[in-house]
Order: C-alpha cells, then sequence, then structure tokens
C-alpha cells in the first residue's frame, strides 16, 4: 500500500511542549533518565524542548528528535552522561515514546537530541545458534584420522549428497575389532548458545551380525574428546528399517552417525562393496527437547539472549510472546542479529498470514498475529489514486533444498483476484528455509499480502475519534492501529471497501503542531498529493 495521511490539529504557535488546543490534548511531559528503571532523572525538558516529534513503525516506537536551547556548559555537563540514556514522552501514566538516547548533538545554543526505541537492542548483539537442521546432509563431514585416530574413513564408501547419509562396508577390506569407524558428522555452530538435544531419523540398516550402527556425541575441539554412544542398533545380517528419535546425553556438540565392527575379531569383508551399509534419511537434529521446533521457542531464547547481556535495553518478559503452531524445519543462526532472525519467523507467520514484532511500554517484545486500536475519521472529500504495481494473485516462492540445489514451490493463485482484474501478476518470493512445507507458508502469506491492488491516497483531518465517538489526542495512534473512514458507505464494494478501512504500517507525530502523518502502506517515489477536507470544525 502507498497511502499517507496526515493529521492536523487545531492548535496554532509553538508552546514548550504540547499547545492547548480545542480538542482538549492534555500536556505531554519530556524526562530522561539514566537507565529504564528511572532510579536517577537526568533532567526533565518539558518546558524547555520544542521541535519535538517521534514516529512509530511495525516494530513499535521509533525514532524521537527534540531540540532544547541551553549553554555550551550546561550541555557539557549532560553529554557524558546522555548516550543510552533512557527518554520518555508521556502524560502521567501514558506512554506516547520510550526509547534510549543515542544521538546527542550540540549546535547554534541548542542541544538536540535523538533517541531510538528499545526494539534497537535486538541489533546489539549478534547471535549464534542452531536450532534445527540436519536434513541438509551436504552439511555433515567425515570424521576422519586426525579427528578420532580409531576411525578410517578410506575403508569405506561413504557418500553424504541427496539428503542422505550412506555408509557401506568395502570389498576385501578387513576391519579391527572396536576400531577403524566409520562416521559423518555435524557439529553445532562453534562458540553457539545451544547444544544438541536430540536427533529424529529414518534408518536403513543392513549390516553383519554384531556390526554396530551408532548415533553418538561428542565434544567439540580439535580432538573431538568424550565421545558417547547414545543409540546402538546390531547388525543381524539382514536388514532393519525405522523411525526413531534418540534424546543425546551430555557432550553434545557434534552429533555422529557411523558403524563399526563389534565381533570380537578381526572381520574380512568378502561381499561386494554396498552390501552391507546403514542408510539414514530425514534427519532432524534438534537443540530442543521438543520433537518440533515452533517460532516462539526461538523468540522466547531471544529475549533471554540479550535481557541476559543488557538487561536495562529488555524486558525478560515472554508474556507478549505468541506461539504460530508452525513447526520450523531448518534454522541455524551464525553472528545474526535478533532483530533479522525475528522479522524472518515473523514473515513467516501462522502458515496463512505474516504476524508483527516490536517493542512498545516497558521494554516488552511483542510477537503475535497483527492486532492494534481502531479509530475513526470523518470525511467531506478525498481524491484516490492506484497502481497495479505491488499486485500479485499468482506467487511461487523459491529456497534450497536438502541437498543445497534452488528449488520453487508449485504456483499458488488467488482465483477471486484474477477473476477480478481479468489479469494473472506473477510474482515470488525467496524463502529463508530448506524446507518445501515452510517455503509454501512463505509462498501463501506473500500471496494474501498482495493479491489486491490497494489504492494510494492522503488525507488531512483535525479530528480523531474512538469507537465510542470520543475525540482522542492523535499522538495515541500507533503503527499496527486501524483507521475507519466513518462516512464511506460499508459494502461499497472495490476500491471505496478498500480505503474505508486501512491498517496504519507508520505514524509521525509532532508535538508543537500536534500534528501526526498517518502511512497505511510503503511510500513510493512521486506519490501525489490527495487531499481530503475535514467536516468537523
Amino acid at each position: 500500500m502507498s497511502l499517507l495521511l496526515i493529521f492536523v490539529g487545531a492548535s496554532s504557535g509553538v508552546a514548550p511542549i504540547v499547545p492547548e488546543v480545542s480538542s482538549g490534548v492534555e500536556r505531554l511531559s519530556l524526562g530522561v533518565y539514566e537507565d529504564s528503571t528511572k532510579a536517577v532523572m537526568l533532567a526533565d525538558w518539558s518546558a524547555r524542548a520544542f521541535g519535538v516529534s517521534f514516529d512509530t513503525d511495525n516494530h513499535g516506537f521509533g525514532y524521537l528528535t527534540a531540540t532544547i536551547p541551553m549553554t555550551l556548559d550546561e550541555a557539557f555537563r549532560y553529554y557524558d552522561n546522555l548516550q543510552f540514556a533512557h527518554v520518555e514522552l508521556g502524560n502521567g501514566a501514558a506512554i506516547a515514546f520510550e526509547g534510549r538516547l543515542e544521538d546527542p548533538a550540540y549546535r547554534g545554543g541548542a542541544l538536540t537530541i535523538g533517541a531510538y526505541g528499545y526494539w534497537r537492542a535486538m541489533t546489539d548483539l549478534p547471535y549464534t545458534a542452531a536450532w534445527v537442521t540436519g536434513s541438509n546432509t551436504r552439511d555433515w563431514r567425515i570424521m576422519t584420522e586426525d579427528l578420532v585416530s580409531t576411525r578410517t574413513p578410506a575403508k569405506y564408501h561413504m557418500e553424504n549428497g541427496d539428503g542422505r547419509i550412506y555408509i557401506s562396508l568395502r570389498k576385501n577390506e578387513t576391519y579391527a575389532d572396536g576400531v577403524d569407524g566409520g562416521n559423518y558428522y555435524l557439529e553445532v555452530p562453534h562458540n553457539g548458545e545451544r547444544d544438541w538435544v536430540e536427533v529424529t531419523f529414518t534408518y536403513d540398516v543392513t549390516l553383519p551380525t554384531n556390526w554396530r550402527f551408532v548415533t553418538s556425541t561428542w565434544d567439540t575441539g580439535a580432538t573431538f574428546t568424550n565421545g558417547v554412544e547414545d543409540d546402538t542398533i546390531t547388525g543381524n545380517g539382514a536388514s532393519q528399517t525405522g523411525t526413531k528419535t534418540v534424546t543425546l546425553t551430555a557432550d553434545n556438540q557434534i552429533l555422529s552417525f557411523g558403524i563399526y565392527n563389534n565381533t570380537g575379531g578381526a572381520y574380512n569383508n568378502t561381499n561386494e562393496t554396498d552390501d552391507w551399509y546403514a542408510k539414514i534419511t530425514a534427519i532432524s537434529a534438534r537443540t530442543t527437547s521438543s520433537n518440533t521446533v515452533y517460532a516462539d521457542e526461538i523468540v522466547d531464547a531471544l529475549v533471554a539472549f540479550v535481557n541476559g547481556v543488557n538487561s536495562t535495553q529488555l524486558s525478560s518478559s515472554t508474556a507478549l510472546v505468541g506461539a504460530p503452531a508452525v513447526a520450523i524445519n531448518e534454522a541455524v543462526y551464525e553472528d545474526e542479529r535478533p532483530n533479522r532472525i525475528i522479522d524472518a519467523l515473523a514473515e513467516l507467520g501462522d502458515g496463512s498470514e505474516s504476524w508483527e514484532a516490536g517493542v512498545w511500554e516497558g521494554q516488552k517484545l511483542h510477537f503475535r498475529a497483527r492486532a492494534g486500536n481502531a479509530w475513526y475519521v470523518d470525511i467531506a472529500d478525498l481524491t484516490i489514486d492506484a497502481t497495479a504495481d505491488s499486485l500479485a494473485n499468482s506467487v511461487y516462492a523459491v529456497y534450497r533444498n536438502a541437498s543445497g540445489f534452488t528449488q520453487r514451490t508449485a504456483v499458488s493463485a488467488d482465483a477471486a483476484s484474477v477473476s477480478k482484474y481479468g489479469v494473472t501478476r506473477r510474482d515470488f518470493v525467496r524463502a529463508d528455509t530448506g524446507d518445501s512445507t515452510e517455503a509454501g507458508n512463505w509462498r501463501d502469506t506473500h500471496l494474501d499480502d498482495s493479491k489486491d491492488i490497494t489504492p494510494r491516497t492522503m488525507l488531512i483531518t483535525r479530528k480523531i475519534y474512538t469507537a465510542s465517538g470520543g475525540l482522542a489526542p492523535a499522538w495515541l495512534i500507533r503503527a499496527g492501529d486501524t483507521l475507519t473512514i466513518r462516512n464511506l458507505l460499508p459494502g461499497a464494494g472495490g476500491v471505496v471497501d478498500k480505503i474505508r478501512t486501512m491498517r496504519l504500517v507508520r505514524t509521525r507525530y509532532d508535538v508543537d503542531t500536534d500534528t501526526v502523518s498517518l502511512y497505511p502502506g510503503a511510500e513510493l517515489p512521486g506519490l501525489d498529493l490527495l487531499v481530503a477536507q475535514n467536516t468537523a470544525k
């Protein structure tokens, strides 16, 4: 959507913070504190600041700017204490904006400040951890003699492509008892936050009697110390097949599948190569005890990670983290910022629509289906414009499969949209996953978001109302809220229904003029100025 709305308050002139206006908007106070506990107040600039404005976006509070006249000496007294100070703009218990001050500057006899909302805390720390992986078997490595002296991979035929791990005995090789093993291994990212906890796989084990197929774990490092056999399938000279989940014990930075001779003596293989083998497929290695990994588990862990390092920057509360109940089949993060991880999980959503993530009051991170308050306006006139640029009623997803090859899902189309417009416009989305089901979810959420043409317009009004008809201060409006034009008839169809109720993705409130700019969609270059007059005086 490319829609800009500007709500102009009824006031004129510049007062210290918020002018007293006929709509009854009360003053906002601007306070700066040592940190978010607000135990130490550094400054109260409510009566001095001007040029105060802030925005909200799809991640919560965005960016606040303000200018405070002061001498150079006074500015120097503040300057060293302002970096990462807590900034709060509000009216009593009601918070208009809170965030951390990052951009102080002194020029022209005034201190200017810039503060970011606390979603910013999700960018402070790189995060490294594996959550679920293993199906891309090309990520598995052969365990060589250099790593473990009792492994002799040259004595085996070994493959790890096309979503399988395959190890077979070679003809005319002799295998010492208890050694001469053949193994593949998968290591969690070095110095990551999580270790292997369990693994699920499908097996086809056809080995000589008393040979062993083992699932093992090891300590990380060049010496591969403290290996533990967590599960064993003993060969019986026949085919053994099935699927199992193995709970892994300690020493579990490295996961391994392997086979070795346990007959009690040397074993000389006179059979053909590939007669005796172990084949492993449908591998899912996890660092959680859940059989399935969900997005909320990852988000909860990221909240704990950020709070554990920077406790004043983000609340430890996960009360606002919802559960989209879509299985995550591939999630490995190496030196990735938490904000990017959470954005990708929100884009995946619940399988039918994207979710949202951000931080509002109390530094509590929310991860949930789209939500927000409802606001209402009346208009006397309206000019609208529309473009088909964003229309996509047929979509496929591009992803990499278990073998690392680029794949494309089947195309999914919205029949109603194709029938309505009489044309098919196809788009694709790059899915950050190696799983076909997850890629399909990315495709379907993109289709849901883009199947209709969204009109562009701009409204200017002085009044905004609650659902009950009460007048509300414009600074209460936030990204994620919905705006309804009350005097457009419902059920008119087409463009009217599309613009009658619109979801906001960004707001910008100017405190001095009591003006809020509202954006129900992404801005496009060259947006025409389209004006609607307000009837309320």
